[in-house]
């Protein structure tokens, strides 16, 4: 694969059994308004969001990020810990057992202005990644690990799913 080609060709969102991120619409003041779809976590409970996804076919086990962006509700300052974790499902796993996940994480500033996005990225090795293989599905869970002490945001932080997708780097 080339440097920026997708490693997640397709993926929908997916409620997690528990402590799911609110899908919450952020208007803007466009007449008529832009309704931005984002997940809202919450600054005191770990919460998450999963999202179901194929492995392009031409995915060859390099290193990758997922980039994505995040805007505050009403927080100017502060730190959020954002943490994506990804588990395989490749044939002859059953998926009706637990499964356990091992995150990445990355401590990023909410910007000075509410609703301003910030871009990011957590880098994965395959390895780190649970060993994802092309073609395959996998589950991408990303959550706010809001008991870190270095989630210092209050208030929620707004996940833009829209802009998130993995590349190989």
């Amino acid at each position: 694969m080339a440097t920026n080609d997708p490693v997640l060709v397709s993926y929908y969102p997916m409620l997690p059994g528990a402590n799911a991120a609110a899908l919450v619409f952020r208007v803007d003041g466009s007449s008529p308004t832009i309704q931005y779809e984002v997940l809202a976590y919450d600054a005191s409970t770990i919460e998450y969001y999963d999202f179901a996804c194929r492995v392009s076919d031409r995915y060859a086990g390099a290193a990758f990020a997922v980039k994505f962006a995040f805007s505050a509700t009403s927080a100017t300052s502060g730190n959020v810990v954002w943490e994506i974790a990804f588990h395989r499902n490749p044939t002859g796993e059953d998926i009706d057992t637990a499964h356990t996940f091992s995150y990445q994480s990355m401590t990023v500033a909410c910007g000075a202005t509410t609703g301003f996005p910030i871009y990011t990225s957590i880098a994965f090795t395959q390895a780190q990644a649970d060993a994802i293989a092309a073609g395959e599905q996998v589950i991408m869970r990303v959550r706010r690990n809001a008991s870190s002490a270095s989630d210092t945001m209050t208030g929620d932080a707004e996940l833009h799913f829209a802009s998130m997708g993995a590349v190989e780097s």
